[in-house]
C-alpha cells in the first residue's frame, strides 16, 4: 500500500521552482544592465538542472510504476520542457536587440513557466507521492544528488 500522506516529492520540487523563479525575477530586474547575461545564465543552469532531475530520475520511474496512466502526463510535461528551453534560446538571442521583442520573449516565458509549474506542483507532483511508497520517494530524491 502506498503513502497519500507524505509531500516528499512535492515539497522538494516546489522548492526548487521557487528558487528558478527568484532567479528570472533577478533576471527581470538586472535586464537592462551588464548582469542581464549571468542573470539569465543562472536562471537557464538552474532549470536545465531541474528538466534534467525529472527526465532523468522522476518520469521514468513514475512511467514505469504506473505505466501507460502515467505516460500522456510526463509526455506533455516533456513538450513542455522542449518550448521553455526554445523560449530561452529566443530570450538569449533577443537580448542583443532589446526592446519589444525581448519584453514579449520574456513574458512569454515567464507565463509558460508559470503554467508548467503549476501544472506539476498541482496534479503531477501530488500524483506521484501517492504512486511512490516512502521508502521510493525517498531512494528518488536521493537519485537527484547524483545529477547535482
Amino acid at each position: 500500500m502506498t503513502e497519500t500522506t507524505n509531500d516528499e516529492i512535492t515539497a522538494f520540487f516546489k522548492r526548487d521552482h521557487r528558487r528558478i523563479d527568484l532567479e528570472l525575477g533577478r533576471f527581470h530586474h538586472e535586464v537592462q544592465s551588464e548582469r542581464a547575461l549571468p542573470s539569465l545564465d543562472a536562471f537557464e543552469g538552474m532549470l536545465l538542472r531541474h528538466i534534467d532531475w525529472e527526465e532523468r530520475v522522476l518520469f521514468p520511474a513514475f512511467e514505469e510504476k504506473l505505466g501507460k496512466e502515467a505516460v500522456a502526463s510526463v509526455v506533455s510535461m516533456r513538450i513542455q520542457h522542449g518550448e521553455l528551453k526554445q523560449r530561452i534560446a529566443e530570450l538569449r538571442q533577443s537580448l542583443k536587440h532589446g526592446g519589444m521583442e525581448r519584453r514579449n520573449i520574456e513574458e512569454v516565458l515567464t507565463e509558460a513557466l508559470s503554467d508548467h509549474n503549476h501544472a506539476e506542483e498541482g496534479f503531477i507532483y501530488p500524483w506521484m507521492d501517492g504512486a511512490f511508497t516512502r521508502e521510493e520517494r525517498r531512494a528518488l530524491l536521493r537519485g537527484l544528488e547524483k545529477i547535482r
